[in-house]
């Protein structure tokens, strides 16, 4: 074996090894997302939800019997000009 085929081997064997770490990295990225879906889709429930739902809400005038009506920036100048 020569020198140039041996550097072509080692070449070869170090691209396996650096396609080998890629699995591992990938494999390693999968799992720590398995681990904190659970996570994210709980707060996206009980945590983003619930404020982005108050906030939009804020902007109309609702009962629960009857259909929300936005009302814009109404609720919020009526709550500063209260004393």
């Amino acid at each position: 074996m020569s020198v140039h085929n041996l550097a072509g081997f080692r070449r070869r064997s170090g691209q396996r090894v650096r396609a080998l770490g890629a699995q591992l990295r990938d494999y390693r990225v999968r799992t720590a997302y398995l681990f904190i879906t659970p996570f994210m889709l709980y707060f996206l429930a009980f945590v983003l939800l619930p404020i982005v739902g108050s906030i939009v809400l804020s902007f109309a005038k609702w009962n629960v019997l009857e259909a929300p009506e936005i009302v814009g920036l109404r609720n919020y100048k009526r709550m500063l000009d209260d004393p």
